[in-house]
């Protein structure tokens, strides 16, 4: 048969020139076409010789060939594309192994190296510090906000407003004195004593509580105080006490000043550690406000305010101590009696007595109930009781036109940091 596509005779089932499929009705109908071509080849054939003895005349055609029954040829395989080919691959030289050279064993050994922490252990410590170092600020943080808490409980008042219950009922702390920066004083004539005392090195404070409080018959309120001595030096002539007295429930009952020049003598001194007991009435002389009358006077208690004299282990004169409800500060033997203090609204301001018509101040200490309050002019020198401290000085002139009184002014401003040194807060 041949190809439909390329006219190629082809015997099977593909065309060997072009692939190309051929189908069975092809074949078949490639088949009937060569049956005329077998009938005309056999109408050529020479006819057939009559048989002898045969019963008939006519001609018999048994011996013509058959014709032959078309054959469906056999199913050729399917063209197969060549496989292809794979491609060269260089081959790759390997070399012949070469022995490898043994170095002679060495006698010598490494000394042997430290071995490495377990990065677990370092894991573990990382994890505690990291747990208990802040457990252990928090607690340093709630520690100070007690504290402070608790030192503002009965915050003690100016005298000047005896209508503001105040009262201590602890023992205060001694803080480290504070050291504040001064101007620099100008040079005196009449330079520091050799034998002069720092009075900065003298530091704690005195403590007052009620044993006793009753009404007398005229209506005055008489009570028995014990002073304690919590100093490191010795303290004599009491002077110039203000007691503030408060019932046991810390209400505000009355206050009074006392002065004992007339009236009272200690006798002796009163050593550090030591204590002494004072009598003390509230009557028309010595109190500011009217006496009360009626209240309960079981459990009063009191804070105060004084002056005396302070006492070396040598019973050496050696300066005078203010006390207050808020602070004590400690003046030089040099100074005696040019240097004085009052107060308003908390602030205290020292001065210079013999300037005082002229100002003659050298230095206050201020008092703040919130930290930051104060200009940048004032030195802060630390907090006790519920309050802010601060020092300051003028800034203007303080003293008179004659020159003894400016020498007199300039005399005392030389011990001026000593005195700021000496500040205990409560």
């Amino acid at each position: 048969m041949f190809c439909p596509n390329c006219g190629q005779q082809v015997n099977g089932k593909f065309c060997t020139n072009c692939g190309t499929r051929l189908d069975l009705a092809d074949q078949v109908a490639d088949a009937i076409q060569d049956v005329p071509q077998v009938e005309e080849q056999i109408s050529d054939l020479p006819p057939e010789a009559p048989v002898v003895g045969a019963a008939s005349e006519e001609p018999i055609y048994n011996n013509i060939p058959e014709t032959p029954v078309y054959q469906q040829p056999v199913e050729q395989p399917v063209y197969q594309p060549p496989v292809e080919q794979p491609m060269y691959q260089q081959q790759v030289y390997h070399a012949p192994e070469q022995p490898v050279y043994q170095a002679p064993a060495s006698t010598y050994q490494q000394p042997e190296q430290p071995k490495k922490k377990s990065k677990a252990g370092k894991i573990v410590l990382i994890v505690l510090l990291a747990v208990f170092v802040p457990i252990l600020i928090l607690g340093v943080i709630v520690a100070v906000l007690i504290g402070k808490a608790l030192k503002s409980v009965n915050t003690p008042d100016t005298y000047l407003t005896p209508d503001e219950p105040a009262i201590v009922e602890d023992q205060p702390t001694i803080p480290t004195p504070p050291v504040a920066t001064v101007p620099e004083p100008t040079q005196q004539d009449n330079p520091v004593p050799a034998d002069h005392v720092n009075i900065a090195d003298y530091t704690g404070y005195l403590f007052v509580y009620v044993d006793n409080a009753v009404y007398q018959d005229d209506g005055t309120i008489a009570i028995d105080i014990t002073l304690e001595n919590y100093t490191n030096y010795g303290i004599d002539n009491i002077r110039e006490m203000i007691v503030k007295l408060y019932d046991q429930n810390d209400e505000y009952i009355t206050r009074g000043g006392f002065y004992f020049f007339e009236d009272y003598t200690p006798g002796h001194i009163i050593e550090a550690g030591d204590t002494i007991t004072m009598h003390l009435v509230f009557n028309d002389d010595s109190a500011a406000t009217d006496i009360p009358q009626g209240l309960d006077l079981t459990g009063c208690d009191t804070n105060f305010e004084l002056m005396c004299d302070m006492y070396d282990e040598n019973d050496k004169f050696i300066g005078t101590h203010y006390e207050t409800v808020l602070f004590g500060v400690s003046v030089p033997a040099e100074c005696g009696a040019l240097i004085n203090y009052d107060f308003e609204n908390r602030n205290y301001w020292f001065y210079d007595t013999g300037n005082d018509d002229y100002g003659g101040e050298l230095f206050r200490i201020n008092t703040y109930e919130n930290y930051g309050e104060w200009d940048d002019s004032e030195t802060y020198i630390g907090s006790g009781l519920g309050y802010e401290f601060t020092v300051s000085y003028p800034t203007d002139v303080q003293y008179g036109s004659d020159p003894a009184l400016k020498e007199e002014y300039e005399n005392l401003q030389q011990y001026v940091p000593e005195i700021v040194e000496s500040i205990t807060l409560f």
